[in-house]
């Protein structure tokens, strides 16, 4: 995770990894205790790091723990789309709060939001995370009709 190249050792490498498979582990546990989908593989989360060269989604430094853009708190789904790379300064500003008021508490830019929600629909289980959004930001508009 060197700060002045993009290039992972192997060590460093393995050690996320082992980082990543523990937060699988709890994310499931909790994504079903708070009955939410859970549709996401740990092959899912290491092609996604590879896709953004090992570094956090919010700004591009070196990635530790994986992220929910969209928190299970908040019924957010345990889905590959809804799993950015997340450096630690990040995660501590993120804390549990949904991208959206990351994004309004101006820690990342319109750009980068945009960004981030173009990856996240390009992935497996994008249909869950616009569904999420759907019912999260529009209602439930059936029901006025």
């Amino acid at each position: 995770m060197s700060e002045s190249g993009r290039e992972l050792t192997a060590e460093q490498i393995e050690l996320l990894k082992k980082r990543i498979s523990g937060w699988l582990r709890q994310s499931r546990y909790r994504a079903r205790k708070s009955d939410v989908d859970v549709d996401v593989k740990y092959s899912d989360i290491i092609d996604i790091y590879e896709e953004l060269n090992y570094r956090c989604a919010y700004c591009d430094q070196s990635a530790g723990s994986p992220d929910h853009p969209f928190p299970i708190k908040e019924k957010g789904p345990c889905v590959s789309a809804n799993i950015v790379p997340c450096c630690d300064e990040c995660r501590a500003k993120k804390k549990n709060r949904g991208l959206v008021k990351f994004y309004q508490e101006s820690h990342i830019d319109q750009d980068r939001l945009h960004s981030i929600i173009r990856d996240m629909l390009k992935r497996r289980g994008s249909d869950i995370i616009k569904q999420y959004l759907k019912g999260t930001f529009l209602g439930d508009q059936d029901d006025a009709t």
